[in-house]
């Protein structure tokens, strides 16, 4: 049968058959042991607003990133991963579902403070998935994908459908952005601390309510961490689904007072503490012998929005060419032209760790080739040795062959597609070239004076990522062929799924 199977490409076969034959060819270790019988453990850390350019591994020479930084030689570093979307509720959507956000325009941008649920109840996630298998589940962070089946959402009534309706068996956290009202925590499907007579609501974006137990921002942070270390004590004999979507480093940068004194200001400082948001997971790990069987997954909803002033820390405009910009030392984004919402390099490409002891082959390896978030779910799927359900993963590829050197060219993703903000262009690369495309389904181009690095260019624009990975020169008009084989296949992944 194994056979049978290695004529299909690795990452394209059915998930049920592609991880026995995984295992079979890649599930060493790199002490050659077999991959363990026992399913893994996941954890999925979602950074908020994580640039390319914002971690020590990643370039920084300013960032102190230690834990992200062991990810990286404990694991696989990849250079070229995108989220699917710019902005984050569409990419958070893909993360746990495996399918792109702008298909039927599900997800076309961030949701603001008042929006009923993108999952209808019982919706099927990899959280569900994972759970229907025996796994614990839980969600620690920033949800921000709405809740309940209307809008404006009632803050008097269960918060359902929400977490605890798509597979997550507890949730604490922030449900939606914290810049965003209401300011409190959420637990489960209520509000903390909002007794039998409070009334919550919001009135033109500011919070009116007489709850006793509004949320200090400063705690996110450690209380997040803290609640997560809890959950890996508690599940330890038994696997596990750990997904912590942190707010850091979201605006407004709010660290605990513990984490100071970072040449960039307080960006730095929530930079540091989104680190050792990490490093108190994989301690836990450690502590308690999972590491060689838990995958974890570090990455970020999208491309970092702007630098922070040297001085103030607050975050300001972005440069065309920030890195000759002599005023900063520091480029969120590294070298890539754009920033969060739009769909240069910089708002969509960013930081992907992945460490797995048991089942990834020579660690400490940089991987190249081009990877999307949503392919998170094929790999947990296949790893586990789960068929995902039919509505699941129907854009994810599974990394296992990325695992081993010796079977790299049996990852077949032929293209990754992302979209700006409101789906306004899409982008389609296949190998170095890169294809965007006005789209602009609401007309938001239209509607505002054109300003660049906002979301994308007016007219098509072709770029080849190999020798102008800063976007600088557009060659659409010079190849014309490239131009026409990528818009029939962007096409066609628009038709299909």
């Amino acid at each position: 049968m194994i056979d049978r199977m290695r004529a299909l490409p690795l990452d394209r076969l059915p998930i049920a058959l592609l991880s026995v034959a995984v295992l079979t060819s890649c599930g060493q270790n790199s002490t050659g042991s077999s991959a363990p019988d026992a399913p893994p453990n996941v954890v999925i850390i979602l950074a908020d607003d994580l640039g390319y350019g914002d971690l020590a591994c990643y370039g920084s020479s300013i960032v102190k990133s230690p834990s992200c930084d062991r990810l990286a030689r404990e694991g696989l570093r990849f250079t070229d991963a995108h989220a699917p979307s710019a902005v984050c509720s569409p990419t958070r959507y893909s993360v746990l579902t495996g399918n792109y956000p702008w298909r039927d325009n599900r997800v076309p941008r961030h949701l603001v403070y008042n929006e009923a649920s993108v999952f209808g109840a019982g919706e099927a996630t990899i959280a569900s998935m994972l759970r229907d298998h025996g796994y614990a589940t839980a969600c620690f962070g920033k949800w921000h994908l709405g809740a309940q089946d209307r809008t404006p959402i009632d803050w008097n009534a269960p918060l359902r459908p929400g977490p605890l309706d798509v597979g997550f068996d507890s949730y604490f956290g922030v449900i939606n952005s914290h810049n965003q009202p209401p300011q409190v925590w959420v637990e489960g499907d209520r509000v903390v601390g909002q007794g039998q007579d409070d009334q919550l609501f919001i009135d033109a974006n500011k919070q009116v309510t007489g709850v006793r137990q509004e949320r200090d921002n400063t705690t996110i942070g450690k209380s997040l961490a803290q609640r997560a270390v809890t959950f890996i004590e508690e599940n330890h004999d038994r696997p596990f689904f750990l997904y912590l979507p942190t707010c850091a480093v979201h605006f407004p940068y709010t660290p605990s007072p513990d984490f100071s004194g970072s040449e960039l200001g307080s960006y730095g400082n929530f930079l540091d503490q989104f680190d050792w948001q990490v490093g108190q997971i994989l301690e836990c790990l450690d502590r308690l012998g999972l590491a060689d069987n838990t995958l974890v997954a570090v990455t970020s909803d999208n491309g970092g929005i702007a630098p922070s002033d040297p001085e103030t820390g607050d975050r300001v405009d972005v440069p065309r060419k920030l890195n000759e910009h002599k005023n900063y030392k520091h480029s969120v984004n590294g070298r890539l032209r754009g920033r969060k919402a739009c769909i240069y390099e910089g708002g969509h490409r960013v930081p992907f760790l992945l460490r797995w002891p048991a089942g990834i082959a020579e660690p400490g390896r940089e991987v190249g080739e081009t990877v999307s978030l949503v392919d998170l779910l094929g790999t947990i799927a296949t790893a586990t040795g789960i068929s995902a359900p039919p509505n699941l993963g129907r854009d994810s590829h599974a990394l296992q062959p990325l695992f081993r050197k010796s079977t790299r060219d049996q990852f077949t993703r032929e293209c990754t597609v992302s979209v700006s903000r409101f789906n306004a262009h899409f982008a389609i690369q296949q190998g170095p070239w890169k294809l965007i495309l006005l789209r602009d389904p609401v007309g938001v181009c239209e509607q505002a004076p054109w300003r660049e690095g906002r979301l994308g260019p007016s007219t098509p624009e072709l770029f080849n990522l190999a020798t102008d990975l800063g976007e600088y020169h557009n060659v659409y008009d010079q190849h014309p062929e490239v131009v026409q084989r990528l818009t029939a296949l962007l096409e066609s992944e628009e038709g299909s799924g």
